[in-house]
């Protein structure tokens, strides 16, 4: 599918909200805001509740959170699983 084909079957709003991420990665230069952004972008493209981003620590071989949004997304942050 070309990109051409793949926006035109996107509505209005995540197109929005695909740019306001893409917004936020050219304008923050500090990675925790452009992480926090793209997650409450992901959260209104998919019309959740919630989303987060993790990101692999390879010296510990471990998924940290390193942004989330939603009703328990400030406890998320720093929390790391294997």
């Amino acid at each position: 599918m070309s990109l051409h084909e793949t926006t035109q079957s996107l509505d209005d709003s995540t197109l929005l909200a695909l740019v306001e991420a893409s917004r936020a990665i050219i304008r923050e230069s500090q990675l925790d805001r452009v992480l926090s952004h793209v997650a409450e972008q992901g959260a209104i493209v998919l019309n959740a509740e919630a989303a987060s981003v993790l990101l692999l620590d390879p010296d510990r071989d471990e998924l940290v959170f390193a942004a989330a949004t939603g009703p328990k997304g400030i406890e998320l942050v720093g929390e790391r699983f294997d």
